[in-house]
């Protein structure tokens, strides 16, 4: 009889996940616009992603994207990364009080 060696399995250590920072809007159809309405084919050439990835952005499909593809849109639009991206919801509903 011939001994099957089994491989134990051990666990790799996890990385701890990095916060993720939704974002709540963007600016980028105005942005667009300000550039002789560029469509999203040309923008996407620029930056070096997919027409549909700037789709989804820009329909706010996604809610975070990658910090370097915010800088390169940034950059193609000349815009300041802050003014494109909407980080906090600028309506909050305000909490309701708990009544006894």
């Amino acid at each position: 009889m011939e001994e099957l060696k089994v491989k134990s399995k051990t666990k790799k250590k996890s990385k701890p996940r990095r916060e993720r920072i939704k974002l709540w809007g963007n600016n980028l159809d105005a942005a667009l616009k300000e550039k002789d309405n560029m469509p999203d084919i040309e923008l996407a050439d620029l930056v070096g992603t997919t027409p549909a990835h700037i789709c989804r952005i820009k329909s706010n499909q996604t809610s975070s994207i990658s910090l370097p593809i915010a800088m390169k849109i940034a950059r193609v639009l000349g815009k300041p990364v802050e003014s494109l991206w909407i980080l906090d919801n600028p309506n909050p509903v305000p909490e309701k009080k708990k009544s006894k």
